[in-house]
């Protein structure tokens, strides 16, 4: 007959354990690899959205001073009929702090009034400025979209009118910054640090490229994701995941206020990808090496585990149960379950009542707050219901506990309601039942007991919660029911039925108060 081959244990400790190892490797790397990739796009989005204030707060004083330049030299002509004058005030303006490209002076009506560089625009030449545009500067201090003018260089103006000492309007002084061309706006954006997978540009509500550090994007009109466009409505500066040309961006962004531009910093997930590469080759060869000892270690502990078992099983396969005991007690058990087997005849009896005895208390023992259950609350109580003595019975409901949960999340809830199990449990005597009976929903069995003391508990109990200060909900109240069951021949479901009637009563009448029929009998 042929006999089925069936593996021996330590053949079977060392599959396991290896497999163990292995499967736990693919998966640390597995989680590890995720955990990583989410939280290095997240501290690279974080990083941007700083990098992306700094800017747009720079871009803003820098435009708040190009105004002030501005105002400074519209305050200081008084006439435009002066053309020496207006020209060494240009120039003046253009150079003393290369804030502006090019300077221009316009009249009323948009005619050239004289240029810096000198000759950059002829002397009386038409801008074709739009009416609007020559109502606007009128007004004020005013920062053009961007455009490109009679020179053919794309830019963006900044402009403050000019009035004679009456008060009369002369026209207007216009700064000019390049875009695609070496100016303030470049020289601020390129000196500070950023990788090669890295863009920075500043973006129009509509998409237009004002600036980007990649010449190729400047100028372009793109419309923003509908994901991107609620965000900026929503916050001057923030940061996610989108796509921007075609490419995926861990974006940072903040607005530049001066403008209602925003500055966009962006950077290629492929950073990303190439640092988890690196991490990845590392973790590799090292991972390995670890494996390796591991197993080592595995099979050298598969093997001593399995020694005393299969010694054990030798034993019991080839003795007679008389002489098997004497014979087991002579081999080494070095760890507890073989020395539990070694000794399992003489040990049977107290293994199954220790066995039961956990299960009993498993399964009458509430999980969260290790009060007795609803079923422990029956098996405990049954042997004083044929008792003449006075007992009583008291509910304690968390007020407004729904809000709790809603407002801070179930951990929280969870937590709150371990420590009001602790106040209780605190509040009773050593012979009450202190049970949880589901939800917030607090059950207390007071043996011997007459109403006026277990009232008495129950207020005790409620003005000690009433008092504390909870460290994740601040301050927080119970309401109470509370009913002797003298008053219903010891039926425990039917005094039950009046604890809830007394503690809904309780709610009613305003919440954090303990009721019961003789304090209503008291009070009427």
């Amino acid at each position: 007959m042929n006999k089925t081959y069936k593996p021996s244990l330590k053949g079977l400790l060392c599959l396991h354990s290896v497999g163990c190892i292995v499967i736990t490797a693919l998966m640390l790397i597995l989680v590890v690899g995720v955990v990583l990739k989410v939280q290095t796009e997240k501290r690279i989005i974080e990083s941007n959205i700083a990098y992306a204030r700094k800017l747009a707060d720079m871009t803003d004083s820098t435009f708040r001073t190009a105004q002030k330049e501005l105002a400074y030299s519209a305050s200081q002509i008084k006439r435009f009929d002066d053309k020496q004058a207006l020209q060494r005030e240009a120039d003046r303006l253009r150079l003393q702090s290369d804030m502006f490209s090019s300077v221009v002076m316009l009249t009323p009506d948009g005619h050239v009034a004289v240029s810096s560089p000198p000759g950059l625009l002829p002397v009386g030449t038409s801008l074709n400025v739009a009416p609007e545009q020559l109502i606007a500067v009128k007004k004020g201090a005013f920062v053009s979209e961007p455009l490109t003018p009679y020179t053919g260089n794309y830019l963006i103006f900044l402009s403050n009118p000019v009035y004679s000492a009456s008060g009369a309007y002369l026209g207007y002084i216009a700064g000019s910054i390049y875009l695609k061309r070496k100016s303030i706006l470049s020289r601020l954006m390129s000196h500070h640090f950023y990788t090669d997978k890295t863009t920075i540009s500043i973006v129009s509500d509509t998409g237009e490229v004002i600036y980007s550090s990649d010449e190729m994007l400047t100028g372009k009109n793109n419309p923003l994701p509908g994901s991107l466009t609620t965000r900026l409505n929503q916050a001057s500066s923030g940061g996610l995941k989108t796509t921007l040309e075609q490419r995926d961006c861990l974006l940072g962004y903040s607005d530049v206020i001066k403008t209602n531009w925003h500055v966009f910093v962006c950077v290629s997930p492929d950073v990303v990808t190439t640092t988890l590469t690196l991490i990845a080759k590392d973790v590799l060869v090292y991972g390995l090496v670890i494996a390796l000892l591991l197993v080592g270690v595995s099979i050298f502990v598969s093997s001593q585990i399995s020694k005393p078992l299969e010694r054990l099983a030798r034993l019991t396969s080839s003795t007679t149960t008389r002489h098997l005991p004497p014979k087991i007690k002579g081999i080494k058990t070095w760890y507890k379950e073989s020395d539990r087997l070694k000794k399992a005849f003489m040990t049977y009896s107290k293994t199954i009542n220790k066995s039961f005895a956990i299960l009993r208390d498993d399964a009458i023992t509430d999980h969260l707050t290790k009060l007795y259950n609803r079923r422990g609350f029956e098996q405990l109580t049954a042997p004083y219901l044929s008792s003449q003595n006075e007992h009583c019975l008291a509910s304690f409901d968390i007020d407004y506990f729904k809000r709790i949960n809603d407002h801070y999340g179930h951990d929280i809830g969870d937590k709150t309601l371990v420590a009001v199990a602790m106040f209780i449990k605190e509040g009773c005597r050593t012979t009450d039942i202190v049970c949880r009976f589901g939800g917030e929903e607090f059950v207390v069995f007071f043996p011997n007991t007459p109403i006026s003391e277990a009232e008495s508990i129950a207020n005790r109990i409620r003005e000690h919660i009433a008092s504390a200060q909870f460290s994740e909900v601040g301050k927080m109240t119970l309401s109470a029911g509370v009913e002797s069951l003298a008053h219903h021949n010891n039926n425990i479901e039917e005094t039950l039925l009046f604890v809830d009637q007394w503690l809904y009563q309780a709610k009613h009448e305003g919440r954090n108060r303990v009721v019961s029929a003789r304090s209503k009998l008291i009070s009427s």
